[in-house]
């Protein structure tokens, strides 16, 4: 016996006329690469496996989330047809990382199909059809703080390493790194484990509000 599937479960090959075409851009963009990392990979739910574009009249707001770390890319695109203005698309995020790694060169066109229920990357003898994830992408809006009290701004290089290391200590405890203000210095450091405890004192390039003291806050790494 040979397993077989059924033919209606793969997205069938419009023709060229069918469908919405747009900029290849929209889902070839470099910046798409530096979401990626945040979709889940856990197919518990999978809506969150894929990579959420948010479109706005001028601009995407390209979104991944894991339910534990969430990434947003805002980026500035004009000229959308009116069809796909304020709508949510979720595309699996292991085939953005296909088309983004081996064939993003090869890629002519991209359209969308007339129900909104996938996407078509096209070039010569290349034809990939991606369907869209269903379901209700999470509300990240939400999560993201419209306003704080404290300002603080450290230069990325010097943040760079320490949550690199402080990594290697959160695997073994609670996959967080612990966030302090303390003067003019911001510290970073891991839950303390059987295993140790790495600590780091960050620089503060600017500090602006109020002052904070004793404040511990923890974001998942």
């Amino acid at each position: 016996l040979l397993p077989l599937l059924d033919a209606n479960t793969f997205p069938s090959l419009e023709g060229p006329e069918r469908g919405i075409v747009i900029e290849k851009s929209f889902f070839t963009d470099e910046s798409i690469k530096n979401v990626l990392f945040t979709a889940a990979t856990d197919e518990t739910r999978p809506i969150l496996t894929g990579v959420c574009f948010d479109i706005r009249k001028d601009e995407v707001r390209v979104v991944a989330t894991d339910g534990f770390r969430l990434s947003v890319i805002t980026r500035v695109v004009t000229g959308l047809p009116e069809g796909l203005i304020n709508k949510k698309i979720v595309i699996p995020s292991r085939s953005l990382s296909t088309i983004l790694g081996e064939f993003r060169e090869l890629v002519q066109e991209v359209r969308i199909s007339p129900d909104f229920r996938s996407v078509e990357w096209i070039g010569k003898d290349l034809h990939i059809v991606t369907r869209f994830l269903d379901g209700e992408f999470p509300p990240y809006e939400k999560v993201i703080p419209q306003s704080s009290e404290t300002h603080i701004v450290v230069k990325a290089a010097d943040l760079t390493q320490p949550l690199k290391t402080i990594g290697l200590f959160a695997r073994e405890g609670s996959s967080m790194a612990l966030f302090s203000i303390e003067g003019d210095s911001l510290v970073v450091s891991s839950v303390q484990t059987a295993q140790g405890q790495a600590k780091f004192t960050v620089p503060l390039v600017k500090k602006e509000g109020i002052e904070v003291k004793n404040q511990l806050d923890s974001l998942v790494y």
